[in-house]
């Protein structure tokens, strides 16, 4: 019974959240400032949704339940992205972006955090110079690297490492996720996935670009220069203090 209600309450969030999206779309200074105040409403009973299921997987002793219970929570999280997805873009069509210095390493953190529960973490390279900060809002650049992340490892031959790449480069932040031998151009990436994460890149004034290479994979590459009042970039331990 409880799988039931639970699968039912993800469909009614879902639905719900699509139509008041798109009903909210024609008029764009209206749907801003509602598409948070919507996101909020539905992000803590999908929170609660997830985090259900998942216990009552773990502690399943049917091995249908416990599939049911876990396919749940990788619908649930799912939803969650594309919530994050449509909310950056109401972000960054509003033209106004947080900047602030924050390690590359914590955003990468909370994407891997985050990612499906189908995607092993250890299939993730993670390779971030030691001086990897980003001038950014963390939750824009935090979804675009779990976006790219989440597409690359799905697009991937489970047997294959996808690598996460950080560093500094002329006042700049460069991110670039490679997926070894993906079929498609962007690692695998869904058009819209792909969109926000450009636009968000475009919006600090930086750029997305893919490269595909035969003997190494496709790699899409996002480069975000720091910020006018970026006078001087704090070290790694100074941020963390």
């Amino acid at each position: 019974m409880i799988v039931l209600v639970l699968v039912v309450a993800v469909a009614v969030l879902g639905a719900a959240w699509w139509r008041a999206s798109s009903q909210l779309r024609s008029e764009r200074a209206l749907w801003q400032e509602r598409i948070s105040n919507i996101a909020h409403d539905v992000r803590s009973p999908l929170l609660v949704i997830s985090g259900t299921a998942d216990v009552a997987a773990v502690e399943s002793s049917d091995p249908a339940s416990r599939e049911a219970f876990t396919k749940i929570v990788q619908v649930s999280k799912r939803l969650g992205r594309m919530l994050e997805n449509h909310v950056a873009s109401a972000v960054v069509s509003g033209g106004r972006l947080r900047r602030e210095w924050v390690p590359v390493e914590e955003l990468a953190a909370s994407a891997l955090a985050r990612l499906d529960t189908t995607i092993a973490p250890e299939r993730i390279d993670i390779q971030i110079e030691s001086d990897a900060l980003a001038h950014v809002d963390p939750k824009l650049v935090e979804l675009v690297i779990g976006n790219l992340l989440e597409q690359a490892a799905r697009s991937s031959p489970v047997s294959e490492r996808v690598v996460f790449v950080a560093r500094r480069l002329d006042h700049s932040i460069v991110l670039e996720v490679t997926a070894p031998h993906s079929p498609s151009p962007g690692g695998g990436a869904r058009l819209e996935e792909l969109a926000v994460c450009r636009a968000i890149a475009a919006a600090y004034g930086g750029s997305l670009e893919l490269a595909a290479e035969p003997d190494r994979g496709t790699t899409v590459r996002v480069r975000m220069p720091d910020g006018e009042a970026a006078l001087a970039m704090p070290s790694i331990a100074e941020e963390m203090s």
